[in-house]
């Protein structure tokens, strides 16, 4: 990010690992997130097995893991957005994303609309709102 300081870089929040071969699971502690994973102790392969599992406070554990994750390696990411668009599929985990973008003050971008961010707004009181965002100059990581 210090080399190029151009590049809008940001969080892509992860709940599921859809591989066959090669799966991945939480940063924060595994005992403190269960409800989140399969089987073989990584994120379930498919949304619907999240779903139905998933208890909304596992789901803030291991969101604020990640953005903590970065925030600890000095970066500042510029944008968060939900790996397979998870967040917006269950009406709770979408409440929670949007308090913790809210809460790190990141532009929350989704697949087909412009960006949620810090603005005026008359819909919430903490004054979180849409403007436009350019997702072709976004890199996620």
């Amino acid at each position: 990010m210090q080399a190029h300081p151009q590049w809008n870089i940001g969080v892509e929040f992860c709940l599921t690992s859809e591989w066959e071969h090669y799966r991945w699971g939480p940063l924060a502690a595994k005992n403190l997130v269960p409800s989140l994973l399969g089987p073989d102790g990584a994120f379930w392969h498919r949304e619907g097995e999240l779903f139905d599992r998933a208890e909304t406070r596992h789901v803030e554990i291991e969101y604020r893991a990640q953005v903590e994750y970065l925030l600890d390696l000095g970066l500042q990411p510029s944008h968060a957005l939900c790996h397979m668009d998870v967040m917006r599929q269950r009406e709770d985990l979408h409440e929670l994303f949007l308090s913790l973008v809210e809460k790190y003050r990141l532009p929350a971008r989704y697949p087909d609309l412009p960006c949620h961010s810090p603005g005026p707004s008359t819909t919430a009181a903490s004054g979180w709102s849409t403007t436009a965002c350019n997702p072709s100059q976004s890199v996620n990581t």
